[in-house]
């Protein structure tokens, strides 16, 4: 099910030059303005990304944005579905057929 909430966060730019900018975002706890967003649950996300002229606004209809850049899905997968075993058969017995 759709939850339909938005999430609004500064993201840490890490280059950005005339070809792309690759941002960091962190999806571990929450502090927006230091690229952080707390993401609990797995799915499709989609995302919109604003260019703007300030490193704490979250509000896209801000006078310091400058425009919509990019717009897309995002997806979020959860924890591993398996596990892979330890084996604990002793090695120190010889098995015959």
């Amino acid at each position: 099910m759709a939850s339909k909430e938005n999430y609004y966060f500064v993201a840490n730019v890490e280059i950005d030059n005339a070809r792309y900018t690759k941002v960091s975002i962190y999806t571990d706890e929450q502090d927006p303005t230091e690229g952080r967003i707390l993401l609990q649950e797995s799915g499709q996300y989609f995302y919109k990304v604003w260019g703007q002229n300030s490193s704490t606004n979250l509000d896209p209809t801000n006078a310091a944005v400058v425009g919509l850049i990019e717009e897309g899905t995002l997806t979020v997968s959860g924890e591993t579905g398996y596990t892979i075993p330890t084996i604990s058969i002793p090695d120190n017995v010889i098995y015959y057929q």
